[in-house]
């Protein structure tokens, strides 16, 4: 979750529960504005949407790809004095 999402969602969560607190909506639709406002807080809060997972979104930028490093030759093992494979003088 981008932080422009969490910021969106704080500030929807925040005018949701001003508009509970100030008795703009009450009753059941109250209630549910309220539920609303303490899901958006908690998802910003922990940066996870389930709904995000369910429907394939993604608010985060994709990552820039770098370039991979070029493979290196194998390195090959000289045989050294006294081992298998060396001439002898």
């Amino acid at each position: 979750m981008s932080s422009l999402d969490r910021i969106i969602r704080v500030i929807i969560a925040a005018l949701l529960g001003a508009l509970y607190l100030s008795n703009v909506v009450a009753g059941t639709v109250g209630i549910i504005i309220l539920i609303i406002a303490v899901v958006l807080l908690v998802t910003a809060a922990i940066g996870f949407c389930p709904m995000y997972v369910l429907l394939g979104v993604s608010t985060l930028k994709p990552a820039t790809t770098q370039e991979q490093p070029k493979e290196q030759p194998p390195i090959t093992q000289q045989p050294g004095p006294g081992q298998p494979g060396t001439p002898v003088q």
